[in-house]
């Protein structure tokens, strides 16, 4: 084979897989995203990653879903060689301003329990103890810009994570309500 048409077969390959993996995911995520367990506000989605809009009861949720890369046979193979992982993001808007804090399992910064953070202006105690509800809920990173509120789980376990998203909504709101300090 010459290589001229060994590069246009190569080509095809990668022009037939992207297409498959198209239609394959345009079926696979609008399950995964009504598997979330609460409703679906709307969802975005390719072979490589879904971002998910949701109306839970506590409030609204994002939730943003990295897969393996399924794009392309180069990226998948590249993606499992380097070790690399796959991991769901949900954000939600906490009832009050948290500050600005980024804490991580692995990384530089100050250790609190089992996070490392860096970029901290979030008050103490408020800092403690969402960290402390992060490890409860089995976090793997927490950031804080303002109200809104990031976390970070590794695999791709939609529902447990939202699941956890919804229970620390709702700590913040009972803490608002038991407690005087803040306004």
């Amino acid at each position: 084979m010459d290589p001229l048409t060994a590069l246009l077969a190569i080509m095809v390959f990668i022009a037939a897989w992207y297409t498959a993996a198209g239609l394959i995911f345009r079926k696979v995520n609008p399950k995964v995203a009504g598997s979330c367990g609460c409703r679906v506000v709307k969802f975005a989605g390719d072979p490589s990653s879904l971002y998910v809009d949701l109306e839970c009861p506590e409030g609204k949720v994002g939730v943003f879903i990295r897969r393996a890369p399924w794009d392309n046979p180069f990226n998948l193979m590249f993606f499992y060689a380097v070790g690399r992982s796959t991991y769901v993001v949900t954000r939600f808007a906490a009832p009050l301003d948290l500050g600005v804090m980024d804490a991580a399992r692995r990384g530089k910064g100050k250790r609190v329990g089992s996070f490392y953070v860096v970029n901290t202006s979030t008050p103490k105690e408020v800092l403690q103890q969402l960290l402390s509800w992060g490890e409860e809920v089995g976090t793997w990173r927490i950031s804080t810009s303002g109200r809104a509120v990031q976390l970070m789980w590794r695999g791709n376990n939609c529902k447990k994570a939202v699941e956890a998203t919804r229970s620390l909504m709702e700590r913040f709101h009972h803490l608002l309500k038991n407690n005087t300090y803040i306004d």
